[in-house]
């Protein structure tokens, strides 16, 4: 005898635990049924729409919500539902209206909460999303959900001390929680805590032993911070707990390349693809082939597999230094022709440094010119076409070709084009002619972060040029007028962008304007 006095409780019931499983269409089946008979009936109209949005179909979502609530516009439960779906396609204003509605109706609803804080946060307003997150918080104080975003919050905030505080408590009220524990230990790597980072990752695959996710999780982190020796020691682990699983196979692979051992990582490799032939392992063996010079076996291997040369994966930068080592560099051209808007732009820029290395610079200016015809970002082949001739010695000349483009380009284009020459230039010493292309008066509907890393760049070169003293206290108001954070964050990517990225006089700048508690750190 069935539990349910009324059948259509029980198929409520069935169909709401079919969506929180992960089978959404199976649940849209028992529901439609439903919806035959009773077409109007507001709670299968809401969880339909929960399913249909779990199934990707998030504007019918929206619909069945509007028409739900054309029924019961009153209803809490209804409103948070919609204002969910709404967070989750990213309109968020539209999410912290309807949310509103509903928390008028529940104030003490802390999912709502949670919801509206969320949506506030997303949409920039940090002290909304705190005053919610607080409310939420309130309303169940050992909520881990809640304490991870007032830790997003508090980041936001550049709150770095509030910010782990919560992270922490996340951590409390949620032990077993691999994504707090990993981001936890990221921030003690990058506070320079290795040891204190080493034992969190000791505490989650204690806790969580028994789980691959686990492992999996720690060794990446472990790789992203070159602890190699640390990394190799729990992939052993994890391979020997766990011999069937290629992707711990795979892991210590790429442990072994990073340290050099190309010949063994490609045998890990080759294993973890006779469990599983994954396109992102015979990617990175592709790229191992290539740093052991066997040109004709990646030219085979991706032969093979045409799927590595779609946008999912890009080993073209191997494939062509491949192709050129085996003679076919014109085929080599034809190919990054035919694929000029699918290479992303650093695998882009690594190619044309393939050729510029081996002296195939006039491959590369053509390239550059089928680019310039071809993109919708003019800018970026111009930059490139720069770097070319740039890399090969030839500055001057990459100079004159630059600023033979900079009224072809629009504002935009042209501004970003002048930093990138700026700080071409500034790298090899050249300030004044540097500065000669940023002694421009902007238009006042640029971009707003073009014009603060335009003004940025001419600060600095002014104090290269006529010292320190003359330029700190426009760095100090335009860190005043971006945000010490984000002053500080666009002279560190000044100084990545080079190539020594070792510049004392941009360390310098950096702590003129880095907040108080990071300089402490």
């Amino acid at each position: 005898m069935s539990a349910y006095e009324n059948p259509l409780d029980e198929k409520a019931h069935r169909s709401i635990h079919l969506v929180e499983d992960g089978h959404p269409l199976e649940a849209l089946k028992i529901i439609d049924d439903v919806l035959r008979v009773s077409p109007n009936d507001p709670e299968f109209m809401n969880i339909r729409a929960s399913a249909l949005h779990e199934a990707g179909r998030s504007s019918e979502a929206l619909e069945q919500m509007d028409r739900c609530l054309k029924i019961k516009p009153e209803d809490d439960l209804y409103l948070r539902n919609k204002g969910l779906i709404l967070y989750d396609t990213g309109d968020y204003e539209g999410a912290i209206r309807t949310l509103e509605k509903s928390y008028s109706r529940d104030s003490a609803n802390s999912t709502t909460l949670y919801l509206i804080s969320s949506s506030y946060l997303e949409s920039g307003n940090h002290q909304k999303a705190l005053e919610f997150a607080n409310k939420a918080l309130a309303a169940d104080p050992k909520d881990a959900e809640s304490h991870y975003l007032l830790h997003r919050i508090y980041e936001s905030r550049g709150d770095e001390n509030r910010s782990v505080k919560e992270l922490q408590a996340a951590i409390k009220f949620d032990p077993e929680n691999i994504g707090y524990r990993i981001e936890y230990a990221g921030e003690l790597f990058e506070e320079d805590k290795r040891e204190k980072a080493l034992q969190e990752l000791e505490k989650l695959t204690t806790k969580m032993g028994s789980h691959p996710e686990a492992y999996s999780e720690k060794i990446g982190l472990l790789l992203e911070y070159k602890e190699n020796y640390e990394a190799i020691k729990a992939c052993d682990y994890a391979i020997r707990k766990w011999p069937g699983n290629p992707e711990f196979l795979y892991m210590k692979g790429l442990t072994l390349s990073d340290d050099g051992n190309y010949e063994g990582a490609l045998e890990l490799i080759d294993r973890a693809l006779e469990i599983n032939r994954d396109d992102q392992y015979e990617e990175t063996r592709v790229q191992l082939l290539g740093r052991l010079g066997r040109y004709r076996e990646v030219i085979e291997s991706v032969d093979k597999n045409q799927n590595l040369l779609s946008e999912s994966f890009d080993v073209f930068p191997t494939y062509v230094d491949a192709m050129i080592n085996e003679g076919m560099v014109d085929k080599s051209v034809d190919l990054v022709k035919e694929n000029i808007n699918k290479i992303n732009l650093e695998d882009m820029m690594e190619i044309l440094g393939i050729y510029t290395e081996k002296e195939y610079i006039a491959k590369a200016l053509e390239i550059c010119d089928y680019w310039y015809g071809t993109s919708s970002n003019k800018e970026l082949p111009v930059m490139a076409k720069f770097t070319v001739l740039f890399t090969d010695g030839k500055w001057v000349e990459a100079l004159n070709e630059a600023r033979s483009y900079y009224e072809k380009l629009t504002p935009e284009g042209s501004a970003m084009l002048r930093v990138y020459v700026a700080r071409k230039l500034y790298e090899i010493g050249e300030f004044g002619k540097a500065m000669e292309d940023l002694n421009i008066t902007l238009s006042g509907n640029i971009d707003a972060s073009v014009k603060d890393t335009f003004d940025l760049t001419r600060i600095i070169l002014d104090m290269k040029i006529n010292g320190r003293d003359q330029g700190i206290q426009d760095l100090r108001e335009f860190a005043k007028r971006v945000g010490e954070i984000e002053a500080s964050t666009m002279i560190w990517e000044f100084m990545t962008s080079l190539e020594s990225q070792k510049d004392p006089f941009l360390y310098d700048l950096l702590n003129e304007v880095m907040p108080a508690d990071d300089v402490d750190q």
